[in-house]
C-alpha cells in the first residue's frame, strides 16, 4: 500500500472539516465552508485530471453523506402541515408548522443560523396547547389562540388580543378547519 500524496491529505482533510462545518449549521461554518469551496473543488479538478481514486472516491463519499442527510430531513417522512404561520421581526422569524400527526416545528431564523424547536400539541376549540415548550424562553406561551389569520400570543387587560409588529403570527396555510 503506498502513502498517500500530500494533496490528497490536503484535500480530505478540508473535506472532512467542511462536513463537520456543513452538520454544525452555524453562521461561521458557512463562511469556512465558502472559503474552503475554492481550494476543495481545485483539488477536486486535479484529482479527475489524473485520475486519483482516492480523492474521487471521498468526493463520492461525501455526496452521499450530504444527500442522504438532505432527504432524511426533507419533508418526504414527515406528516403533512396543517398549519403554518410566521411572526417576522426586523432581522429574523419564527415559523411554526403544525402537523397533522400533533407535532410541531418551531424555526427560529436570525441573521447567524436558525434553531428548531420540536414537540407536540393539541387542539382545543381555538386554542393551541403545546404539550413541549415550543421556543427557549418564554416569548411563546404554552398556549395560544387562533383568531382569524393570526395566532395571538397574548391578551391586555380588557381581553383584546395583541397584535402589531412582532406580536402575533401570520397564519400562511390553514387546513385546520
Amino acid at each position: 500500500m503506498s502513502k498517500l500524496p500530500k494533496l490528497e491529505i490536503t484535500y480530505i482533510l478540508i473535506g472532512v472539516i467542511g462536513l463537520i462545518c456543513y452538520f454544525i449549521n452555524t453562521f461561521l461554518s458557512y463562511i469556512f465552508i465558502f472559503l474552503a469551496a475554492t481550494p476543495f473543488l481545485l483539488l477536486l479538478v486535479w484529482m479527475i485530471v489524473y485520475q486519483r481514486k482516492v480523492g474521487l472516491w471521498f468526493t463520492l463519499l461525501l455526496c452521499l453523506i450530504i444527500g442522504t442527510h438532505q432527504f432524511i430531513h426533507s419533508e418526504f417522512y414527515k406528516s403533512p402541515i396543517v398549519l403554518s404561520a410566521i411572526l417576522d421581526d426586523d432581522r429574523s422569524y419564527l415559523e411554526l408548522r403544525l402537523r397533522k400527526d400533533n407535532t410541531f416545528e418551531m424555526i427560529s431564523n436570525y441573521m447567524f443560523g436558525e434553531d428548531i424547536y420540536e414537540g407536540e400539541y393539541k387542539l382545543s376549540g381555538n386554542k393551541i396547547i403545546f404539550l413541549h415548550k415550543p421556543y427557549d424562553n418564554d416569548f411563546i406561551p404554552d398556549t395560544v389562540y387562533i383568531i382569524q389569520d393570526k395566532i395571538i400570543l397574548r391578551f391586555y387587560e380588557n381581553g383584546e388580543p395583541v397584535t402589531g409588529f412582532s406580536a402575533d403570527f401570520d397564519i400562511k396555510i390553514n387546513k385546520l378547519k
